[in-house]
């Protein structure tokens, strides 16, 4: 019996929807759905440009949480503590944690906006319509991308943007490779199991980053304004190196080699690097003492 639960719980445990639907003609885009998986960094395609197009998308996620937990001390609690110098009693009143039972967590959404504005050019927008820890909508965030500068003139820089391709806004930042393969709020497709790693390389800044991707080379370098809440207040550090700054701006870059040898064998290893002048803003893995990191995923 305890068998067949354990397995029911598994089989229910994530009910996850997708849904995308495109009106007109997206260039660029990395599904949303199954074809996205293991699909990194940028992508280019040979689609031709058929005026203004919109793209819808959503995802939603709801978790059934099968783990019990209880807490049998009473309300009121006595705690003595004895030191060289005598012994302390401290009472404690309305002390007790709170119990945990088998039940659906609050449902996870997430919605996509998108158009294509000109060939080589669209715009993306990310919201959270409801999440885990957070039942109120924001947004995750927004981007421009230009894969080509012909609204500049005909085939400028074509040569170099067959290759290249350019990110502006508030948007998940291209740090390591676990961000592509885990669960975004309500978009679970990427990773069933909903939950990401514990050290775990996410964060969205203000900024630009250029992509430059040739035959299994991948290679990016970005600044953002080393914000994840965007504020113009300046920053005070009390004690260190760097007390009473402004924000200061995070560079990163990636580094790596991605390329399909046969039918059934990919390679890909990458390393990345990201730096922030002042601890107290640094994002990544929630910095606290270290103002670089370098990492290979």
């Amino acid at each position: 019996m305890k068998k067949i639960y354990i397995l029911f719980v598994t089989l229910i445990s994530t009910f996850a929807v997708q849904a995308q639907v495109s009106f007109g003609n997206m260039q660029n885009q990395i599904s949303r759905g199954k074809d996205g998986i293991n699909v990194f960094d940028v992508q280019k395609d040979t689609r031709e440009f058929k005026g203004l197009s919109i793209d819808l998308g959503g995802a939603f996620n709801m978790d059934f949480q099968a783990t019990n937990s209880f807490n049998d001390q009473p309300n009121n609690i006595t705690t003595t503590t004895t030191t060289a110098t005598g012994t302390t009693t401290r009472s404690i009143t309305g002390y007790r944690l709170m119990n945990t039972e088998n039940n659906f967590t609050l449902p996870a959404a997430d919605m996509y906006i998108g158009a294509q504005l000109f060939d080589g050019v669209r715009v993306n927008l990310d919201v959270y319509l409801a999440s885990r820890h957070h039942n109120d909508s924001y947004v995750k965030g927004g981007y421009l991308q230009i894969d080509k500068l012909d609204f500049i003139k005909k085939d400028f820089l074509a040569d170099v943007m067959k290759y290249a391709t350019i990110k502006i806004g508030q948007m998940e930042n291209n740090f390591g490779d676990a961000h592509f393969r885990g669960s975004d709020n309500g978009n679970t497709i990427r990773n069933a199991f909903v939950g990401n790693n514990i050290m775990y390389s996410f964060t969205t800044e203000m900024g630009m980053e250029v992509y430059y991707n040739r035959n299994g080379l991948v290679s990016m370098l970005g600044v953002t304004n080393g914000n994840l809440n965007q504020s113009n207040e300046e920053v005070f550090y009390p004690a260190g190196p760097n007390a009473n700054t402004t924000h200061s701006p995070s560079i990163l870059a990636k580094l790596g080699y991605d390329k399909q040898l046969n039918q059934d064998l990919r390679v890909r290893i990458t390393g990345s690097y990201y730096h922030n002048a002042n601890l107290g803003n640094a994002n990544i893995y929630a910095l606290i003492d270290q103002d670089l990191v370098i990492g290979v995923f």
